[in-house]
């Protein structure tokens, strides 16, 4: 039971931000080959989630997202999770500010701030420390432990094949 990485043709289409990525990439080059001892600045986004589900009753609008900045010594990080009906309420939204540095050639350790809106709840909020990174066999693994005022802490174990 493996999960099969092959390329497929659609995987070598041009996309459209490959056009721009170019030019734009070439536009800070020379500012980052002036100081050839630091890493340049990048970002990037990832969305493993972004969907309008329209049922019978109601619609909701659903998103799970990662975006980043930074070099390869120290990047800030933004994770977002959530979903929202129609009409204004948010079900559910988690969110993570974080700042993330490499402990290892594939792992990288962080530390940040933790927001949770639950429906019909208060607000929590919450330190998280943790470790995130590519794993044997090309998976990508976090661990995180959750901190907060509240007497109980939470932990989450996550993986993604590749």
């Amino acid at each position: 039971m493996g999960v099969d990485c092959r390329e497929t043709r659609h995987m070598n289409k041009r996309r459209p931000g490959m056009a721009l990525g170019l030019p734009l990439a070439l536009s800070f080059a020379p500012a980052a080959m002036a100081n050839p001892g630091m890493s340049p600045a990048d970002w990037g986004i990832r969305t493993d989630k972004l969907e309008y589900r329209m049922g019978e009753e109601e619609n909701a609008f659903a998103w799970e997202f990662e975006t980043w900045t930074g070099n390869d010594d120290l990047r800030l990080v933004w994770n977002s999770e959530g979903a929202q009906r129609d009409g204004g309420d948010v079900e559910e939204m988690d969110n993570q500010i974080r700042l993330q540095k490499p402990i290892t050639d594939f792992f990288d350790g962080f530390a940040g701030v933790a927001a949770s809106t639950p429906d019909g709840a208060p607000g929590r909020y919450h330190g998280v420390f943790g470790v995130t990174g590519l794993a044997p066999q090309w998976f990508e693994v976090e661990a995180a432990l959750y901190v907060s005022e509240y007497p109980t802490s939470g932990r989450k174990w996550t993986t993604k094949g590749c």
